[in-house]
């Protein structure tokens, strides 16, 4: 039963508005935000997962209007290049909008969440972070590092009744693979698709599904949960 708003970043496009479509159409009250606003889209909310401070007045201006529910973190870049060739600018940019902005989130949320005693938050990893691929080594760690503290908020706020959860796409059809068919890459996203069971890309609205899942009541004992939605991805390999 929907009985607040849920906190979405990366809402502009991809995974991130088809999980605030999802859970609209469930009944939640969803804020949409994305790192820049837009007056294409009015409902959607300019915020840089990065800022603590923005990720404050966010939280504490949701609150004045009513409880906070939930919080979906799809906001995410990409990042291509084995470890000793990806520059450290970008090392660090990686991380700090994949890790940093999904932490930053997470804690802003909590102040919100854990006296009320009810939450969940869903953070979005990738099968990347699960299974590692090569030429995306700061992409890779940054999701590996999501998928933990997922498992560790989870053993953290048990007793706060706050459930975590990470799902973790394959190939999604969204604005992130166009690095994958650059130039100089060219084969990889064939490469990768061939490794998927199912042998297609993904669509948003699948992992949308999932999220929408997982806020709702009949994930009421889920929490803790690494979710692969990645086409049979992470089940092995084939020829």
């Amino acid at each position: 039963m929907a009985w607040g708003s849920v906190i979405v970043t990366g809402a502009a496009s991809g995974i991130g508005k088809a999980v605030s479509d999802a859970l609209a159409d469930q009944g939640w009250q969803v804020v949409r935000t994305d790192v820049a606003g837009s007056a294409d889209a009015p409902e959607l909310e300019s915020l840089d997962v990065t800022d603590e401070g923005a990720w404050a007045d966010l939280v504490q201006r949701l609150e004045s209007d009513g409880p906070i529910a939930g919080l979906i973190n799809c906001a995410g870049i990409g990042g291509l290049g084995a470890v000793d060739e990806i520059t450290m600018d970008d090392w660090d940019r990686v991380l700090d909008v994949n890790l940093r902005g999904t932490v930053l989130g997470c804690r802003a949320a909590l102040g919100a969440m854990k006296p009320r005693g009810k939450g969940a938050i869903v953070n979005v990893g990738s099968t990347f972070g699960i299974t590692a691929r090569n030429d995306c080594a700061a992409y890779a760690v940054s999701k590996a590092a999501v998928v933990h503290l997922t498992r560790t908020m989870a053993v953290d706020l048990g007793d706060n009744g706050v459930r975590v959860n990470c799902i973790c796409p394959g190939i999604i059809e969204t604005p992130i693979l166009g690095p994958l068919t650059g130039q100089g890459y060219e084969g990889l996203l064939e490469d990768n698709l061939s490794a998927h069971a199912l042998r297609r890309i993904g669509q948003p609205e699948e992992v949308a599904a999932m999220a929408a899942f997982l806020m709702s009541d009949a994930a009421s004992y889920v929490t803790g949960a690494i979710i692969p939605v990645d086409g049979g991805y992470t089940a092995g390999k084939w020829v």
